[in-house]
């Protein structure tokens, strides 16, 4: 207690004097916590640092020297992904430093990120979420790095840039956001080597389904599927299909409504990759390969492959999310990451009219009801 004490105080006269800020950077940039050490009137470092070695000590609490991690909870966490919102250091000329909103992608599969890079080959950035970088572990291998720099090159990404403690930093802060919430167990197992940066979208199509109440706006819900339309007609244009259109993954950046996750995607006519999409928007003639080829979370990629990819494919998942537009309610009952719940697995394999008939019916009812609120509020 008393060495804790002793460092505590110097640490504290340290930030009073000038010409130890880099010494204080190297410290930061080795343990971000120290800049959080208190002294015995319950100040922060940081906060007592004079000027010079304020500006040293933000500068080391960069992510990757770059990125200031903003406040708040994880955007979207998957299996094998997280996404969280930072803020990147932009200045112009004559201008002062400024904060952008940017939201990073981290990643555990080189082949997932590799797809997320040559899902965007050709395609217009009023379409897609655009990839403005990449940062990678100095511990992938030569021939992964090579791969990744190949990947980035086809569509206009900056070569990945290599950060030593990459892994461990982005560790730190999922840790931390995730705060007293458990990370099950697939997801406290994740390693995640690749970080893929993108402007930041200030919507979901989930979270505005969720909150906007998109089905008592008619107008807004055919922007929003013509937009969608758009998009899709202009992947296919490229010969490809996204595999995974879902409302998590249409994000709107502007005025636009675009695609994002493109880590599914794959060139029309050829096999699926090793990531299965999410099943409460796939077609039927693939669902039974998808269940089959998940046991115990476990992917058999042979399995996964027998789908040979189609434009019908992004077809269905349009359909699926227009019928959520318009009635208001998800076509199946899902799980976090979107796949259908156990006891309507069989209705998605075996789907015929006669079942979409009867969804329509049900939730038809409870969407004019709201809408008559909605018109009588107006």
């Amino acid at each position: 207690m008393k060495e804790k004490d002793t460092w505590n105080k110097i640490l504290h006269e340290w930030v009073d004097d000038k010409s130890m800020k880099d010494r204080l950077f190297n410290l930061v940039e080795i343990d971000r916590s120290i800049a959080e050490i208190k002294n015995k009137d319950g100040k922060k470092a940081i906060d007592r640092a004079i000027p010079e070695c304020k500006e040293k000590m933000e500068e080391a609490l960069r992510l990757f020297q770059k990125f200031h991690v903003e406040d708040g909870p994880i955007l979207h966490r998957s299996r094998t992904a997280c996404v969280f919102m930072v803020s990147r250091y932009e200045k112009k000329e004559n201008e002062e430093e400024s904060k952008v909103p940017t939201a990073l992608k981290c990643m555990d599969k080189l082949d997932q990120v590799v797809a997320e890079l040559e899902g965007r080959k050709r395609l217009k950035a009023i379409h897609v979420i655009g990839i403005l970088g990449v940062y990678v572990d100095c511990s992938v291998n030569k021939s992964e790095l090579e791969e990744l720099k190949t990947a980035a090159n086809a569509c206009g990404v900056p070569v990945p840039t290599q950060v030593q403690g990459l892994e461990n930093s982005v560790s730190d802060i999922i840790s931390t956001k995730a705060g007293k919430r458990s990370l099950d167990e697939d997801q406290a197992k994740s390693s995640f080597k690749f970080v893929l940066v993108f402007n930041f979208a200030e919507r979901t199509l989930d979270a505005a389904l969720k909150h906007d109440r998109v089905v008592t706006r008619p107008l807004l819900a055919k922007l929003i599927a013509a937009d969608l339309a758009s998009a899709i007609s202009h992947v296919h244009s490229r010969g490809r299909i996204h595999a995974d259109i879902k409302p998590l993954n249409i994000l709107r950046e502007g005025e636009e409504w675009k695609l994002a996750d493109l880590d599914v995607s794959c060139i029309i006519g050829n096999e699926f990759g090793s990531k299965p999409p999410s099943s409460g928007y796939c077609p039927p003639e693939i669902a039974e390969i998808v269940f089959n080829a998940i046991s115990n979370g476990k992917v058999n990629k042979e399995i996964l492959k027998s789908y040979c990819a189609s434009t019908s494919y992004d077809l269905w998942s349009y359909g699926a999310v227009l019928f959520h537009l318009i009635l208001g309610q998800p076509l199946w009952k899902t799980d976090h990451d979107d796949n259908i719940v156990d006891e309507e697995k069989i209705d998605l394999v075996y789907w015929d009219k006669s079942a979409l008939h009867e969804k329509t019916k049900k939730y038809s009812t409870r969407y004019c009801k709201e809408a008559h609120q909605e018109t009588s509020r107006t």
